[in-house]
């Protein structure tokens, strides 16, 4: 895949590194907690993902308005507070 918007890839490195930041401060404190629940972390990740691009692209065969209901959205913000939960207390 090959990005065209310059202005995406330079926002995606900037995240990255600001992240890189973060694990190497939680890798220098010996913040190894995280780690218990890297998996669901993981999962959570993949879910978010995909459901984000089915949600705002849909596909051939799923139109995103009659497939996604309030319980997923409900499920997914759930899970994304979850892991906001989750990096706040490896971070202290």
């Amino acid at each position: 895949m090959t990005l065209h918007n310059v202005e995406l890839v330079g926002d995606y490195i900037a995240r990255a590194e600001l992240r890189l930041r973060a694990v190497d401060s939680l890798f220098d404190g010996g913040g190894w907690a995280l780690a218990a629940e890297i998996d669901r972390l993981a999962e959570i990740s993949a879910e978010l993902r995909r459901d984000r691009e089915l949600a705002f692209d849909g596909a051939e065969d799923l139109t995103p308005s009659t497939f996604y209901v309030r319980a997923d959205a409900t499920r997914a913000r759930d899970a994304a507070r979850w892991v906001v939960q989750q990096v706040k207390r490896a971070e202290v």
